[in-house]
């Protein structure tokens, strides 16, 4: 019997009994008998590729063929992606992982062995993907860490834009302190990218500042002083928005009258009046709630 190509169609193994006869001058001897036995060629189905976000659960994989009792052995290139580099048997649902921020797969194979009679036949591997995404990598470019109850509305941003701010005192891409009230405030900002989203936090102390409850008395900064007639005032205060200003001399002569308004803690107001002699002269703050008069002195020009 010349060597030939085993055969088996079917998904069990199948065995073929040779019986051999010897005969010489026309007499048959004693038969014998032995057995070829061929194993089906085993097959694994076709396994849909997979693509998810960073930190998101896997579909379990379950594997399939037509040969009862084939295992099935695979191996990953990618170990990145949260799965072991190779094993056997079915793949468990799996917490992707993508620490780049860019996408990654592993490629896995997958390998049908049957194993009978001491041999083992592999059929033909298939190979599937799974795809991790990167989630988004927000940063913060203007949440301040402490805000006063008094501040002007803070205008919100971060990288990547586009997202969505939510939390207390928040409107929109705003943050109001007076909104949100005092304490710690947990702002939360909601993006997606390339398909993933993430959500990340920051935390605003909003306090309620002593020194923007300063009367004119307290709230009021001259500098220079002296000055050669051209100085700055800054208001240091929140209890008023606006309040009228005379600049008088030692006689009482005022020499300068301007109200001002829509005022913010911190403004600043350049004050000119270089037309006037060396001396000493007077401010006087005043509006509906409160004034107060200050010195200052006019060097030679």
């Amino acid at each position: 019997i010349p060597s030939f190509t085993a055969t088996n169609t079917t998904t069990a193994p199948i065995t073929g009994t040779i019986t051999v006869t010897p005969s010489a001058a026309g007499c048959a001897g004693t038969p014998v008998t032995f057995t070829i036995t061929v194993n089906p060629t085993p097959t694994v189905a076709a396994v849909a590729n997979q693509s998810l976000c960073n930190g998101s659960a896997t579909t379990a994989v379950t594997f399939a063929g037509t040969v009862p009792g084939t295992v099935f052995t695979w191996t990953n290139s990618n170990t990145g992606i949260g799965l072991a580099a190779s094993g056997a048997g079915n793949i468990p649902s799996f917490t992707a992982t993508n620490t780049t921020s860019a996408a990654i797969t592993g490629t896995i194979t997958v390998t049908p062995n049957f194993s009978n009679g001491g041999i083992t036949c592999s059929g033909t591997p298939i190979t599937f993907t799974i795809t991790v995404l990167p989630l988004p990598n927000i940063t913060f470019t203007n949440a301040p860490p402490r805000v006063c109850l008094t501040d002007t509305v803070v205008t919100l941003t971060a990288t990547p834009a586009g997202g969505t701010w939510s939390g207390p005192g928040v409107v929109g891409n705003t943050f109001s302190a007076t909104l949100a009230g005092t304490g710690v405030k947990t702002l939360s900002y909601t993006v997606t990218n390339g398909g993933c989203t993430d959500t990340k936090t920051v935390l605003i102390t909003v306090n309620d500042c002593i020194d923007r409850h300063n009367v004119f008395a307290t709230s009021i900064r001259i500098w220079p002083n002296p000055n050669t007639g051209r100085f700055n005032i800054r208001f240091l205060t929140d209890l008023y928005k606006e309040f009228t200003m005379d600049i008088i001399d030692a006689d009482g002569h005022v020499l300068y009258n301007r109200t001002f308004g829509s005022l913010l803690y911190g403004s600043i107001i350049p004050i000119n009046v270089s037309n006037a002699a060396a001396g000493t002269y007077f401010i006087r703050l005043y509006n509906k709630q409160d004034r107060a008069t200050f010195k200052f002195v006019i060097n030679t020009h």
